[in-house]
C-alpha cells in the first residue's frame, strides 16, 4: 500500500510529496507488542486456554490435529497440519487435542507437563507455533475492530510462492536452529507471519465485502487511500473537506459519501480518532504539556484538544495520563 502522492495546494501553489505505507503506520501507531510462544509439542490429551483480554494472535499447526473452541464458535473447529488461524482482538478461545478435552492455562500446563517426556499411553504429537500480539495503545485503529474473531487459512490456501509460505518455512527451520541470533530472527519472522496473515485477510475481505463498511477495502481504495495517506502523513494539518477530497480526486460530496460508505464514519471523525491516537502515543513515550499535544495533533489550543480527547477516549487527558502512570 506504499505509494507516492503529489498534492497541490491550489491556494499556495505548492506541492507536497506524501509517501507512507498505511498498514505499517496503522500497526506501528497501535503499538502492538508481539511474542512467540515458540514451537510447542503436545502429547494427547492436552488443552490450553487463551483468555486474550487485550491481544490478537495466530496459531499454526505444524504437526497433527488441533481443535479450537470458543463461545463465539457454534461448534469446535478442526485444524490440520499446515493450517493457520488468525484470532481477532480480545477473543477468548481454547486449543485442545480433541473437541471435548478440558483446557488449562499456559502456566498450569507448563507445571503439569514435560514435553520431552511423553506420559505413558500418550497418543501422537500435535505441534504448534503460536504468536500473541498485545495492544499497548488504548486508541486502537478501527481496522482491528473489523478483524473476524477467527480467520482460517488452510494449508491448501496458502499461496505459493508468497511471503507467508516463505515465513512458515523459515520459522520452522529457525525453531530447530540453535545458532546465535536465534531470538531476534524468530521475533522478526513472527512479525512477518502476523502481517502476512493480515494481508491475506484484507485481500479476501476486500473481495467479499461488497456491501457495508470495510476498512480493508478503504485502505486498498485508490482515492480514499490517497486521502488517508495524506491524513496519516500530516495529522496536524488544518484539513478541510475540500482539501481531503482534492487528495482523493473526488468532489466534496462524492468523497464524503464514499468515505462514510467504506469506513462507517465521517472523514473528520476518523481524523479526530487518528489525532487522539497520536496523542496517546506521545503521552506514553514522553511527558508533553497539553499545549504541546494540541500543537502536535492539529488543535488550536489545549482546550480544543482536551475536548476532542475526552469525546473520543471517555476521559480527560489528565485523567488518562494518571491511568497510564499507574500501570
Amino acid at each position: 500500500m506504499s505509494s507516492s502522492i503529489v498534492s497541490v495546494d491550489s491556494s499556495a501553489g505548492s506541492a507536497t510529496l506524501y509517501q507512507v505505507d498505511l498498514l505499517t503506520d496503522v500497526i506501528t501507531s497501535t503499538r502492538l507488542e508481539g511474542r512467540l510462544l515458540h514451537q510447542t509439542s503436545f502429547h494427547s490429551p492436552w488443552g490450553l486456554h487463551f483468555p486474550c483480554p487485550r491481544s490478537a494472535g495466530f496459531h499454526i499447526v505444524t504437526q497433527g490435529q488441533v481443535w479450537v473452541r470458543s463461545p463465539h464458535l457454534e461448534a469446535p473447529l478442526s485444524l490440520s497440519r499446515g493450517d493457520a488461524l488468525l484470532v481477532g482482538r480480545g477473543v477468548a478461545h481454547e486449543l485442545a487435542s480433541g473437541p471435548e478435552v478440558p483446557a488449562v492455562s499456559l502456566e498450569a500446563f507448563s507445571q503439569q507437563h514435560d514435553a520431552a517426556l511423553p506420559p505413558r499411553g500418550a497418543r501422537p504429537l500435535s505441534t504448534l507455533v503460536c504468536g500473541v500480539y498485545t495492544f499497548q495503545n488504548e486508541a486502537v485503529h478501527p481496522l482491528f475492530d473489523t478483524l473476524p474473531r477467527f480467520f482460517v487459512l488452510t494449508a491448501e490456501e496458502v499461496p505459493a510462492p508468497s511471503a507467508l509460505q516463505a515465513a512458515l518455512l523459515l520459522l520452522t527451520a529457525e525453531l530447530k536452529n540453535e545458532q546465535p541470533g536465534r531470538e531476534i530472527v524468530l521475533h522478526r519472522l513472527t512479525d512477518l507471519l502476523f502481517v502476512a496473515l493480515l494481508r491475506h485477510w484484507m485481500a479476501e475481505e476486500s473481495v467479499r465485502a461488497t456491501l457495508g463498511p470495510s476498512w480493508s477495502r478503504a485502505l486498498r481504495d485508490p482515492g480514499l487511500g490517497r486521502a488517508l495517506e495524506a491524513m496519516h502523513s500530516e495529522v496536524a494539518r488544518d484539513w478541510t473537506l475540500e482539501s481531503l477530497a482534492q487528495q482523493a480526486g473526488l468532489s466534496r460530496a462524492a468523497f464524503a459519501a464514499r468515505f462514510k460508505s467504506l469506513t462507517g464514519e465521517t472523514p473528520f471523525h476518523y481524523l479526530t480518532r487518528l489525532r487522539v491516537q497520536r496523542a496517546v502515543d506521545l503521552m506514553k513515550t514522553n511527558d508533553p504539556s497539553l499545549q504541546e499535544l494540541a500543537a502536535h495533533t492539529g488543535y488550536a489550543d489545549a482546550f480544543a484538544f482536551s475536548k476532542a480527547f475526552k469525546r473520543m477516549m471517555g476521559a480527560s487527558p489528565r485523567a488518562f495520563r494518571k491511568t497510564v502512570e499507574r500501570r
